[in-house]
């Protein structure tokens, strides 16, 4: 057997296997329950508004197909492409970068060339880290003041935030500036003799932060509407999470429901799968909401009707 059949063989016997590991961790008898307080009409409105999530974002990444690669590529096959990639992040470490290498290939099989592909799908993931750290940065706020964090470790992740908050936006404005950070380290990269076969891939990368530099200094509009759209998906999450709570028997202040996500999120920043990620804040959400507002563990949060809700 070739070696990447071994690689591929070995992938799939890790993702199989966190699999399975994720549905055992899951009280199903629990699950079942509290699926049943949903009436269809409920179930249906929430699968509805996760679709309309799952739209938005898409259209966020198709904001900067239409700009750099071409009008012929069809919303169809960018959503299909996205939730592939959501697929696959759900089960790698680093959730926050899992699947776009799949983004870029399904751009490809669309006869996009793999600079502006690559660049497209990095233009993308630098607006959604920028929105994400900026509804974190607020979210820690709101945690503070339902008493969902540590007073004692207030300073510290303040701090960590703000950083995380910093570096997509400093970048964007590097960018806009017309520098190239990561260009010149693949270009370094590339001239050293050790580099191989990566050669062709460090220049593609280079390329690509060229096409993203030239968008960000000659059309901040396109910047603009792919913030518009990261605005309108984080707005139908916080509403879809907000409903989901109330549907099932929590009513959420704004702050109370903006703590809770936030809190579900911080678990994707983690070294690890994100399923698991979002399946070990599942477990201990809810006993931290039962403290604060007095509700019963068993309705609180917990990945229901669409888990991948938290993939974003």
């Amino acid at each position: 057997m070739s070696r990447t059949r071994w690689l591929t063989l070995l992938v799939w016997s890790i993702t199989i296997a966190l699999v399975i590991w994720a549905l055992q961790q899951v009280s199903w008898p629990e699950t079942w329950q509290t699926l049943r307080r949903l009436t269809p009409a409920a179930l249906a409105l929430l699968i509805l508004l996760n679709t309309c999530v799952l739209l938005a974002l898409t259209a966020r990444w198709r904001v900067f197909v239409k700009a750099l690669a071409s009008d012929a590529v069809s919303l169809r096959a960018i959503f299909q492409a996205r939730i592939a990639a959501f697929s696959v992040s759900y089960f790698t470490p680093g959730p926050q970068f899992g699947g776009k290498p799949l983004q870029v290939i399904g751009l490809k099989q669309q006869g996009v060339p793999s600079a502006e592909a690559t660049a497209t799908v990095a233009l993308d993931k630098l607006l959604e880290l920028l929105t994400n750290f900026t509804v974190l940065a607020i979210g820690a706020l709101a945690l503070w003041q339902v008493g969902l964090a540590d007073n004692e470790h207030r300073a510290w992740f303040s701090v960590l935030t703000l950083c995380l908050l910093a570096l997509p936006l400093v970048y964007l404005v590097a960018l806009w500036r017309g520098r190239l950070p990561f260009s010149v380290l693949f270009h370094w990269w590339a001239a050293r003799r050790r580099a191989g076969k990566l050669k062709r891939w460090l220049s593609i990368l280079a390329e690509s932060e060229s096409l993203s530099g030239a968008i960000a200094q000659q059309r901040p509009g396109v910047i603009i509407a792919g913030l518009l759209w990261a605005g309108i998906a984080w707005a139908l999450m916080l509403l879809e999470f907000g409903l989901s709570a109330r549907l099932l028997g929590i009513p959420l202040s704004p702050a109370e429901t903006l703590a809770a996500l936030t809190a579900a999120r911080f678990a994707f920043l983690l070294p690890m799968p994100g399923g698991l990620g979002a399946l070990a804040s599942s477990q201990e959400i809810p006993a931290r909401l039962n403290e604060i507002f007095d509700i019963n563990r068993g309705r609180a949060l917990r990945p229901g009707p669409a888990p991948e809700a938290f993939a974003w």
